[in-house]
């Protein structure tokens, strides 16, 4: 069968679509290592000419994996947390935490575009990428305010602000490989990775602190 060249905007959509759903299975699989343009075009019908056509660096592809990850993160949030009834400051961090351990992969590829993607990727894919991030969390901002009402604007931009931080940067620490935790047992003293769902949980619990949820009523538990 020969090879047609994509025309429409939305053919070219549907074969990058699967540029990105090749790239980011390969990056489950094998993490940055595996993503290869070589991997990618086993897995497509494309071969690796035609992907350099849409990409011109893995980077690239992860990138924008990652910035189609985040329309997926706002609609979620959106579903857990907008127009819910209210939620104690508890119940919004254990929720918060099961999200955060749904996007387990996402959340491991976040933490190194500062690092290794964004100096391989084009100025417009950066440009693209930042402004769904900011988009993602700036969601957080009036699902606080519905649950935390008296709580100034300054307030929650810097809890949000602390999220961004934190959530961005947890893994891959937080979720070791075999070697990682073995290198971990071999250091003196050695360290032990407390159960990742609970410290999830507690961390979010100390950011969230200086917030008061209406839901606790005027005893909000600091604890």
């Amino acid at each position: 069968m020969k090879f047609q060249r994509a025309r429409s905007t939305a053919q070219i959509e549907k074969r990058k679509e699967q540029i990105r759903k090749a790239a980011f299975e390969l990056y489950q699989e094998g993490c940055l290592s595996a993503v290869t343009f070589t991997n990618i075009a086993k897995k497509t019908t494309f071969t690796r000419p035609t992907i350099y056509t849409y990409y011109k660096t893995r980077e690239e592809i992860l990138l924008d994996c990652l910035r189609y990850g985040m329309k997926s993160f706002r609609k979620e949030l959106e579903r857990r947390f907008l127009g819910r009834d209210l939620m104690t400051r508890k119940e919004f961090c254990r929720s918060l935490a099961e999200w955060v351990l749904s996007h387990k992969y996402p959340l491991r590829l976040y933490s190194i575009h500062h690092t290794q993607l964004e100096p391989m990727s084009r100025y417009e894919l950066l440009v693209a990428f930042n402004r769904e991030s900011f988009r993602t969390f700036a969601i957080f901002t009036p699902i606080l305010n519905h649950h935390c009402p008296t709580n100034t604007s300054e307030d929650i931009a810097y809890y949000v602000a602390s999220l961004l931080f934190f959530l961005t940067s947890i893994y891959p620490l937080a979720d070791p490989s075999p070697i990682q935790e073995k290198a971990f047992q071999e250091a003196e003293p050695p360290f032990a990775v407390p159960p990742l769902e609970e410290s999830i949980y507690r961390t979010l619990l100390a950011l969230s602190s200086p917030l008061h949820f209406a839901a606790d009523g005027s005893n909000n538990e600091k604890k």
